[in-house]
């Protein structure tokens, strides 16, 4: 098998968009329900940061919205551009590239979006506090920002490892995804495994390690509430709320949290 270490995962586009190919449109109408509810008024133009391969984008161009998405990855981005393209929608959405740490456009959206754990990816106290108010930067009046990630486990309970399976013809992708916690350094070692398979040819393991930030529930506050945001709610994976008296950590998986701007 070949492996694949660091970044190169995701230079390999297709067994990104493959291995996160799933049907995401309750999600993005959710995020616009919610761009309206906080906004005021139904959104027009909306950001994606991390966008990845684009499947978001070319969602809210089949819901008739207009996306700006940028990622640190020419290949995902060019691979975006095809998927926009191929469908005809490429007017839908602007694609850039940029980091999340410095990015920042001088227009106001309304409202933004942040999946798939992608801002545990900022470990550093600079880069989140500059990602985000940048972003609070870019929105208009009263914009909302939802950021969907995990928490640490509570202290001494293991990590929970996740695997699934996903295909496209004849490509069939295998993906585990294990973490380790060192929470008193405040990070998280994420190892993704994806195991390639296509007819007559051995199976190949590209596998992509990453340091990431490891969340609690008081520094997350404490990090939003210094760069000017309000936090509006917190909704589990099937967007149903989350009681506030219920502790936020890793045993509630992935969790929206919806940020709003205070101006």
């Amino acid at each position: 098998m070949r492996g694949q270490h660091g970044r190169e995962l995701y230079d390999l586009a297709e067994l990104y968009d493959v291995a996160y190919d799933w049907d995401t449109t309750r999600e993005l109408v959710f995020y616009l329900e919610c761009f309206e509810q906080f906004g005021g008024r139904p959104p027009q133009h909306v950001l994606e940061p991390a966008c990845g391969t684009g499947r978001n984008l070319l969602g809210m161009a089949r819901l008739g919205c207009r996306t700006t998405g940028y990622d640190i990855n020419p290949h995902t981005l060019e691979y975006a551009r095809r998927s926009l393209s191929a469908e005809g929608l490429e007017g839908w959405a602007r694609l850039l590239e940029g980091d999340m740490a410095s990015f920042r456009l001088p227009e106001r959206f309304d409202g933004a979006f942040l999946s798939i754990n992608s801002f545990r990816y900022l470990v550093e106290d600079a880069d989140i506090e500059s990602h985000l108010r940048h972003t609070r930067a870019m929105l208009r009046k009263r914009g909302v920002y939802i950021i969907d990630f995990s928490y640490g486990m509570p202290p001494g309970m293991a990590t929970i490892d996740c695997s699934w399976e996903n295909h496209r013809g004849d490509l069939e992708l295998k993906i585990l995804w294990e973490t380790e916690e060192f929470d008193a350094q405040g990070i998280s070692q994420e190892t993704c495994t994806v195991t390639e398979t296509r007819p007559g040819q051995p199976p190949q393991a590209h596998r992509t390690i990453h340091r990431t930030r490891l969340w609690r529930e008081e520094a997350f506050l404490e990090m939003i509430d210094r760069c000017g945001f309000e936090l509006r709610g917190v909704l589990d994976m099937d967007q149903e709320p989350i009681a506030n008296e219920t502790p936020l950590d890793g045993r509630l998986e992935n969790l929206y949290h919806v940020l709003q701007r205070i101006d």
